[in-house]
């Protein structure tokens, strides 16, 4: 987990998610730091995960994520950027992670993660994901005492709850 448009923030800012998901279940929690993110392939990497989706983000699709995406990438272009740096990227959406994710309306960045919502659904993939009247990028950490914000969050840490119950990957020595 790791918040901030790829160009800002570190693993540390969301201490406060990491304590309420690992008050819903003992889990562990990956926080990895800008620079060694794109270095992690995704999906590959979340084969063993749930995949807790907040505010999908693909690449310069969008004007403006195109100087976030190319700090992400740290000078990879073009056929050089590995299918991976993003999830919406990914071509092969089964044997994915059950995943949960929630966006507000008029979020900038609905469409895509409506478009990869329903890729992991026509693949097979579990998906818990609602989508929430009137609200923005980032609205249940901007207002978290708010109705909205505490029905979203409410949302996403009993889908985490479930997944950590329900979900299991076969382990191998």
């Amino acid at each position: 987990m790791h918040g901030g448009g790829y160009a800002m923030g570190n693993p540390e800012m969301s201490v406060a998610t990491y304590k309420r998901l690992i008050a819903q279940s003992d889990c562990v929690i990956i926080a990895p730091d800008y620079r060694l993110s794109i270095e992690t392939p995704y999906p590959a990497a979340l084969q063993d995960c749930y995949d807790a989706l907040l505010w999908m983000k693909e690449h310069a699709k969008e004007h403006r994520n195109k100087w976030a995406w190319k700090l992400y990438l740290g000078g990879l272009e073009g056929k050089n950027i590995p299918v991976y740096a993003a999830p919406a990227r990914a071509t092969d959406f089964t044997n994915l992670p059950p995943a949960v994710t929630f966006v507000g309306d008029i979020e900038p960045f609905r469409d895509e993660t409506v478009e990869y919502v329903e890729n992991l659904r026509q693949a097979g993939v579990s998906v818990d994901f609602e989508i929430y009247k009137g609200c923005y990028h980032g609205f249940d950490i901007a207002c978290p005492t708010a109705e909205v914000s505490i029905k979203a969050t409410t949302f996403f840490l009993q889908s985490f709850k479930y997944a950590v119950d329900h979900y299991f990957a076969e382990q191998t020595r």
